[in-house]
């Protein structure tokens, strides 16, 4: 559980790192979080995997992550009005785990996904 423990920080810092480049915009949180997943995913997509594969067997092994991800939901709340707009956005993040193809970046090249500078209102 140390290195879950430790990937889990990881992760939060990062997302912490890339909200503050976007205070100042609408639901600067869930902007960080698809900044940080499409490389997450890149580099750390088998990890994430056997981490939901263990769900059944050794629940308690995600928690680090179930916490750092119930903090960054309580900022999206107060980040958002649209939070039906805002879910989609968060389990079309979640769903990314299991697609094995190119992440979202490379499927859809000209929307510049990493750097977009659109709202939760406006996607």
């Amino acid at each position: 559980m140390g290195m879950v423990q430790f990937l889990a920080g990881q992760f939060e810092a990062e997302v912490g790192a890339a909200r503050a480049r976007r205070l100042g915009l609408e639901c600067p949180t869930l902007q960080a979080m698809i900044d940080v997943t499409e490389g997450w995913l890149h580099e750390q997509r088998d990890l994430a995997q056997a981490i939901l594969a263990t769900k059944a067997t050794q629940p308690d092994l995600s928690e680090p992550f179930v916490e750092v991800k119930a903090r960054l939901k309580a900022a999206i709340e107060a980040e958002t009005a649209d939070l039906g707009r805002a879910w989609a956005i968060w389990a079309s993040l979640e769903g990314l785990h299991f697609f094995p193809g190119p992440t979202a970046s490379r499927c859809f090249p000209k929307t510049n996904v990493r750097r977009s500078s659109r709202t939760c209102a406006s996607a």
